[in-house]
């Protein structure tokens, strides 16, 4: 979904536009999208600048296929919407345990917008995201 929904960002927003050049910014799970994006759609972008790109998540200790198979089972038995194992509501944050930044006066502004909209705050991932990322990672990865 997530590509169909950037090809039609792109079709009704940049394209129209006329812009000589479209380059794509994307980070983690956004770099795993543009590169299927590209990947389907080769002559269509100039370039992509990606930063981490999810193309191969980690799982833990769980081997790529036993990580499949645990989120094909969580799906066939409607448990694809609870967090995947090990992951849990967010927690409070704290400076020291932050990967996010280095700046406290960074990391102090996402503590203060996280309590003004509770709502965009995540926890860690469900089985069934775990599941299409990692079925969306291993495509991007193919030999085509």
């Amino acid at each position: 979904d997530y590509v169909d929904d950037l090809d039609t960002f792109l079709k009704r927003f940049v394209f129209p536009k006329g812009h000589h050049k479209v380059v794509v910014l994307a980070t983690s799970m956004g770099g795993a999208v543009a590169t299927i994006y590209a990947q389907q759609n080769p002559d269509t972008l100039d370039g992509l600048v990606l930063n981490v790109p999810m193309h191969l998540p980690y799982y833990a200790q769980f081997p790529e296929d036993a990580a499949l198979a645990i989120g094909v089972w969580a799906d066939l038995r409607d448990k694809d919407r609870q967090y995947a194992i090990g992951q849990d509501d967010p927690g409070e944050p704290e400076f020291y345990d932050n990967d996010g930044s280095q700046s406290r006066a960074r990391f102090d502004a996402w503590v203060k917008l996280r309590g003004m909209f509770p709502e965009i705050d995540l926890g860690g991932p469900t089985y069934r995201w775990a599941l299409e990322s990692l079925k969306a990672t291993r495509w991007s990865r193919a030999d085509r």
